[in-house]
């Protein structure tokens, strides 16, 4: 059987070179990979069918492409239906496909990340089918041929991927002959899957069930099963983004469920001192962050990436790891998935402002304040990538330079030290009715906006906004009141009235570029 499965994924192909074409969106491989996916999906009623998926597998492979996604569904799914006999014989016609075409072979090698997924997918599945004690075969000459298979194939992926070939050879280490074991291993297997059956026909888990059971009429969930409710959820959204990054590093989807996981619970803050000091650890070792923060300066954000979310994932202040993965995903034109951490990090912001002034109990801010000016400008709902006006605030170029490296000096002492010490840097309002105490004002307004100090930037941009008023400067000064009314207005945390829909129009007549830059305007 696997002898002619073989002789048909080596068949030549009609067209389109010896490897064909890439069938990645197309419908054949779409309802493959939904029926692999089975194995991992919340919703579905009972597992993969095996046997359908080697046939899929193997009719994209003989007609359409040779595809190593393809390819390694078929192998795990010979792996399952006839146990590890036949897995040498199928690990060798791959061995044979990537020494020969490995240049014309579907995912493009170009993106080696994504050459490299599906490898990366099926050394997991062997390893664990493994269970982590070893594998068991009846015959001597099944576990030679399998081992030989198993080197050849890591020599083949070192030499081509390097430090990105996957482990194959951690897993024939396990493999020994004892026909005992193999048929105990096939009994617990047969014993496993027939609980997964009942408990998929059974419909939900314990803690589900009792919180459908307890449930009332406005869905409100049971307070003695809620915590544990929201564990599961959260364990099954990780799950479910590793799985997405394997399969393709720039699925949006990936990068929602981490951060839903990650950030969704929190319900507050973690105590800290005046000076932002709390006791949490950054969760990632400062040595693997400069890795990361090098590679990323040396634009290796293809390799960089999938180590690097899975870090952020797990440390939810370490806000320069999120800005990192921004950088790669944008660097990547991963459009979706970029502009889906950017938004996560916005409404982590908006809801806890003062985030950008904490600190790691080992003095590291969770914001260096190199970054900082990006997080305020997504806290500000500005775009942060190529903004059409200027931002909130800023100054026109030909008077921006020092009063920028003022804010930012303002900004990093308050991050290593406090509020009041960067405020002292800035110095008081010179006294006086001219343009430097106005643009003095906009300076600490815009500090106060860094430091998250919400309300009292938007108390004293009133103010500045009636001083001009006052004065009657506000149309002889259109710039800077652009400048004043666009910071005022994003500022604002609440549905404005009347005094705010006379600032919106009188931007529009002092701005009109910058008005609908701001509002996001059709």
């Amino acid at each position: 059987m696997v002898k002619h499965l073989v002789k048909a994924w080596k068949a030549a192909l009609p067209e389109n070179g010896p490897c064909g074409e890439d069938v990645s969106f197309s419908p054949e491989f779409e309802a493959l990979r939904n029926e692999v996916e089975k194995s991992t999906s919340l919703h579905a009623t009972e597992g993969p069918d095996w046997d359908a998926v080697r046939n899929m597998a193997t009719e994209i492979l003989s007609t359409r492409s040779k595809d190593l996604w393809a390819m390694a569904y078929a192998i795990h799914a010979t792996c399952q239906l006839d146990g590890l006999a036949d897995c040498a014989e199928t690990l060798a016609c791959l061995n044979e496909f990537l020494g020969k075409y490995w240049d014309s072979l579907h995912p493009p090698a170009q993106r080696l990340q994504r050459r490299i997924a599906p490898l990366q997918w099926l050394q997991a599945r062997l390893q664990h089918a493994s269970g982590g004690t070893g594998f068991s075969v009846e015959k001597p000459e099944h576990v030679t041929l399998l081992k030989a298979q198993l080197e050849r194939l890591q020599k083949l992926l070192e030499a081509r991927a390097g430090d990105l070939a996957p482990a194959f050879m951690g897993i024939f280490s396990n493999i020994t002959v004892t026909p005992e074991a193999a048929a105990e291993r096939e009994a617990e297997t047969r014993a496993g899957e027939a609980a997964a059956s009942a408990a998929r026909a059974q419909g939900a888990s314990p803690v589900l069930n009792a919180a459908l059971a307890g449930m009332d009429a406005d869905g409100r969930v049971p307070p003695t099963v809620l915590p544990q409710l929201v564990r599961n959820v959260m364990d099954q959204a990780r799950q479910l983004a590793g799985h997405f990054l394997s399969l393709d590093m720039r699925d949006e989807r990936a990068y929602q469920l981490h951060r839903t996981a990650l950030w969704s619970t929190l319900l507050h803050l973690p105590p800290a001192d005046n000076a932002g000091l709390t006791q949490m650890p950054c969760g990632v070792p400062r040595e693997k962050a400069q890795a990361y923060a090098s590679a990323i300066e040396n634009k290796q954000f293809e390799n960089a990436l999938p180590r690097l979310e899975r870090s952020a994932a797990k440390a939810p202040y370490w806000l320069e790891g999120h800005y990192m993965v921004a950088r790669c995903l944008e660097a990547l034109k991963a459009t979706a998935a970029h502009n889906s951490v950017k938004n996560a990090l916005a409404q982590l912001l908006g809801r806890f402002p003062e985030l950008l002034a904490y600190k790691f109990k080992d003095g590291e801010p969770f914001a260096p304040a190199r970054i900082v000016p990006w997080l305020e400008a997504l806290q500000q709902g500005q775009p942060s990538g190529q903004p059409q006006v200027p931002p909130p605030g800023r100054a026109p170029a030909a008077e921006n330079g020092e009063e920028e490296a003022r804010l930012q000096e303002a900004i990093a002492l308050c991050i290593e030290e406090d509020f009041h010490a960067g405020l002292r840097h800035l110095g008081n309002v010179p006294a006086g009715r001219n343009r430097s105490t106005i643009l003095h004002g906009l300076l600490q307004a815009r500090y106060c906006l860094a430091a998250g100090k919400k309300s009292a930037a938007q108390r004293l941009l009133q103010a500045l906004y009636g001083q001009l008023e006052q004065w009657d400067l506000l149309d002889w000064e259109p710039e800077l009141s652009a400048r004043i009314i666009t910071l005022l207005l994003t500022a604002q945390t609440k549905p404005g009235g009347p005094e705010t829909e006379e600032m919106s129009r009188r931007l529009h007549w002092l701005s009109l570029d910058t008005a609908v830059g701001v509002l996001q305007e059709a």
